[in-house]
């Protein structure tokens, strides 16, 4: 298995694609939405959860793909966590803020972590 070099550009690069998706939380509001659907049409569903609450090591591609709410950084020993705007996004909804981040606060969250990287 041939080895990944990592270069802290590409790194860098990585992770803020990561964090500045911008339609974080799109994906689970079709999830939730298609939640709501079922019980408005007879589904007794009681409960739902976020099937990845932070990245990953996947059997297939490893640490290759980024998935869950936050994003894992594996290259540093204490492997810190980082908020996704989905995880913002998420966040706000549950305290029945269900509008999308707006397009300031998004600009303010890739501005934290532009520095940061």
């Amino acid at each position: 298995m041939p080895s990944k070099i990592r270069c802290p550009s590409v790194q860098k690069k990585k992770i803020l694609d990561v964090l500045s998706v911008r339609l974080g939380g799109l994906s689970s509001y079709a999830y939730i939405g298609a939640v709501l659907n079922s019980i408005r049409n007879g589904s007794d569903a009681r409960g739902y959860f976020v099937w990845s609450f932070m990245d990953l090591y996947e059997l297939l591609s490893g640490y290759e793909f980024s998935f869950g709410l936050y994003y894992v950084n594996f290259s540093v020993p204490h492997r810190k966590r980082t908020p996704k705007l989905s995880a913002h996004w998420y966040s706000a909804f549950l305290k029945d803020n269900t509008t999308f981040l707006g397009s300031q606060r998004i600009a303010q969250l890739q501005s934290n972590f532009s520095s940061s990287y």
